[in-house]
């Protein structure tokens, strides 16, 4: 059979089209690749800590913590449900859980308690040491969160833990050789803030090493932080109760015009001083971890670890405290019927102008104070951990550790420049 030109423009035609079609099919069959990034495995882990714990527990791991820009291990704390922290100059400190103070809870380290120690010195009723513990509340601004590898917040007993946690009891994790493998990481920040005088770096390191058979290995963290500070305060000396009831023939009403005059089943209150301060200073903070594990056999695990926490706070202080001589020619209370406080006192300029005063004058100090404080956390410890089956296990653990909390410069904690009144 002899085909003629327009057959064949029409079978050429149509073997395009085919064509065309063919590589239409093949660019739909094709499958887009996407690819996501999860942390399935850090939420794996905190879900099968909360199956294996009998109380009620939360924990984050170093993943979790990685996620953000926590300069220590009370900001990392936070994001646990029903824990709140307390900051200092912008920076995390203590810890509250469900409602109970740093002083009400309990810190463990690989579940050893932890000390803590305070050293409250006073500036017009101040704690200059802001960096240091309060009574037996644990200062977590001590800690780097760099160098652990998870936080566990258990609001229960447990028998295995040691007793007082009444808000509840948290667990720092340090990071275990046989577990992390072999790594290095290294992290370099730097903060500037609006109440410091310059940019302050943060410096971290974390090595980790295990040997070819995995049975050995050490891990070594250090950190290294600056932070500069400063505030502003403006205090009144607290609320006291003049008389029940008011009396305005009282040396301090006698000769006063008195707006909104309490009733005669109205506390009367007042506030017997002031306090206007001006402070800055710097902190430094140190850490260095060391962990050696050794496991001879599956069964069997020897760990030994040592921390060391420093924070030194070096800080200048000036203030005044005036002190009111409640001999008053005018006052205003706020019309409370309950408890009525005064909105504007005044004054005489000079004592005894104008009325039979005989106190003397204003009492006005002035105080201009420096401040060189250190704390202090060194913990050692030991553990063997042994796996008889599946069952039972044998773990022995001893420990010492030691918090302190004292005055680094010449004059101990703190030095008067300037004292007057």
């Amino acid at each position: 059979m002899k085909k003629t030109k327009l057959a064949m423009a029409v079978s050429a035609a149509l073997s395009i089209a085919a064509g065309q079609a063919g590589a239409q099919q093949a660019s739909d069959d094709e499958i887009e690749e996407v690819v996501v990034q999860g942390i399935r495995g850090s939420l794996t882990q905190a879900l099968d800590l909360k199956r294996e714990t009998s109380g009620i527990m939360d924990a984050i791991s170093a993943e979790d913590i990685g996620k953000f820009p926590d300069t220590n291990l009370a900001e990392s704390l936070q994001r646990i449900t029903g824990v709140s922290v307390n900051r200092v100059e912008g920076e995390g400190s203590e810890v509250t859980i469900r409602g109970f103070g740093g002083a009400f809870n309990l810190v463990t380290l690989n579940g050893r308690q932890m000390p803590a120690a305070d050293n409250a010195v006073n500036f017009f009723g101040i704690n200059a040491n802001q960096a240091g513990g309060n009574s037996r509340s644990f200062d977590f601004s001590n800690i780097a969160s760099e160098g652990v590898s998870g936080l566990q917040v258990y609001k229960s007993g447990r028998a295995s833990a040691p007793s007082g946690g009444i808000g509840g009891t948290i667990n720092v994790q340090t990071i275990r050789p046989l577990d992390a493998g072999n790594q290095f990481s290294f992290g370099v920040k730097a903060v500037d803030d609006a109440g410091g005088d310059s940019v302050t770096p943060e410096l971290s390191g974390l090595g980790s090493w295990t040997n070819d058979t995995g049975n050995f290995g050490v891990t070594a963290f250090a950190s290294y932080q600056e932070r500069d500070y400063s505030n502003r305060t403006a205090l009144g000396g607290g609320f006291f109760v003049w008389q029940t009831p008011f009396n305005p023939n009282t040396p301090a009403f006698a000769n006063a015009t008195i707006i909104n005059q309490p009733g005669p089943d109205t506390l009367a209150g007042f506030i017997p001083n002031a306090s206007m301060t001006f402070t800055e200073g710097e902190r430094e903070r140190t850490n260095v971890s060391i962990t050696a594990q050794f496991a001879p056999s599956d069964r069997s695990t020897f760990t030994v670890d040592v921390l060391y926490a420093r924070n030194d706070q070096n800080q200048q202080s000036v203030g005044d405290l005036p002190f009111f001589v409640r001999q008053f020619d005018f006052a205003a209370f706020d019309g409370n019927p309950v408890f009525s406080v005064p909105t504007l006192l005044g004054e005489p300029l000079v004592a005894g102008a104008g009325s039979d005063f005989t106190q003397a004058g204003k009492e006005l100090p002035f105080r201009n104070s420096l401040f060189y404080i250190r704390d202090e956390l060194t913990s050692f410890g030991a553990n063997w951990d042994y796996k008889i089956n599946d069952s039972w296990t044998i773990n022995v653990d001893a420990y010492t550790a030691e918090a302190t909390a004292g005055g680094n410069g010449p004059g101990g904690s703190i030095s008067d420049a300037i004292s007057i009144g």
